[in-house]
C-alpha cells in the first residue's frame, strides 16, 4: 500500500495532481478513505491507473475523454484511442487551414480591403513572399 506522496512520486506527478484527479473523478479515492494513522493508502492498481492517466494526458488526450480508455479492455482501449486520433487529425487539418489563411493575410494586406467590383485583388508573387528571379 502506498501513501499519496509515494503514489504521486511513482507516477511522476504532484500530490496536488492526485487530488485534482480525485476531484474530477478520474482516480477514485481509496477505500477505506484513510487508515488508522490518518493517511490515505493506495493500491498498486491506483498507481497503474495514475500512470495511465498521465500517459494519456501527456499525449494530448483531453481530461474529459480519459475515463473511457482508462477503464476499457484492450479492444475498447484501441477503439477509444482511434476515435481520439481521428479527432486530433481533424483538428490538425483545421489548424493547417488557419495557417494558410494567416499566410495569405501576412502576404498581402489588400486582403483586408473590401472587394472592388465583387472580386478581391489577386496578390502578386512579391506580395505572397515569393521573389521573382533577379529581384531582391
Amino acid at each position: 500500500m502506498l501513501t499519496v506522496s509515494r503514489l504521486a512520486a511513482t507516477a511522476g506527478v504532484t500530490v496536488r495532481t492526485v487530488r485534482h484527479y480525485h476531484h474530477i473523478g478520474l482516480l477514485p479515492e481509496p477505500e477505506p478513505e484513510r487508515d488508522a494513522s490518518g493517511y490515505r493508502r493506495y493500491s498498486a492498481q491506483a498507481a497503474v491507473d495514475l500512470i495511465r492517466i498521465r500517459a494519456l494526458a501527456d499525449r494530448g488526450v483531453p481530461m474529459a475523454r480519459i475515463d473511457a480508455p482508462l477503464h476499457a479492455r484492450p479492444t475498447g482501449f484501441a477503439a477509444a484511442v482511434t476515435d481520439i486520433d481521428a479527432e486530433l487529425q481533424r483538428r490538425i487539418g483545421q489548424l493547417a487551414a488557419y495557417r494558410r489563411g494567416i499566410a495569405e493575410l501576412a502576404g498581402d494586406e489588400r486582403l483586408f480591403l473590401p472587394p472592388r467590383g465583387g472580386r478581391r485583388p489577386e496578390p502578386d508573387a512579391r506580395s505572397r513572399g515569393q521573389r521573382t528571379e533577379g529581384t531582391a
